[in-house]
């Protein structure tokens, strides 16, 4: 295993590492040391592990945040989903009313047909009824 040498509070620190974690592990104590830098004020006021302490306990802050904000994000995701779901019902359901309102009107359209054909038939009736009326009429009229 490949080994990395620091130095912090100038001790020097050496840390095996897998192969593939190298820039990772470089990031990260860098980010350590970027830390570690915001105490700089402290030094030489309160011991090494003091500050070292602090940066762990900011570090712990950070992280704390990071989980807190995951879990607000995880169950806005989770809202979110379940809005998405009920609005992915409710399209579907407006889908299916807009088909009947479509197969209604079809349907509505068939019986308009029907009824303007059973009235044009009775109108028909009423003028072949008018006309043996009006025969009988003038045949009766005839015979008078």
């Amino acid at each position: 295993m490949p080994i990395i040498e620091t130095e912090i509070f100038g001790s020097k620190i050496e840390i095996n590492y897998k192969k593939e974690e190298k820039e990772k592990l470089v990031i990260l104590i860098d980010n350590f040391k970027n830390r570690l830098s915001e105490f700089s004020d402290l030094q030489g006021k309160v011991t090494d592990n003091k500050i070292l302490f602090l940066a762990a306990l900011k570090a712990e802050d950070s992280n704390y945040d990071l989980k807190e904000k995951l879990n607000f994000e995880k169950k806005e995701k989770q809202v979110s989903l379940l809005n998405n779901s009920k609005l992915d019902d409710k399209i579907k359901e407006i889908i299916i009313l807009k088909d009947s309102i479509i197969e209604l009107k079809k349907r509505n359209q068939n019986l308009e047909d029907i009824n303007k054909r059973a009235f044009d038939e009775i109108d028909e009736i009423n003028n072949k009824l008018s006309s043996l009326i009006n025969k009988v009429i003038g045949e009766n009229d005839k015979h008078k």
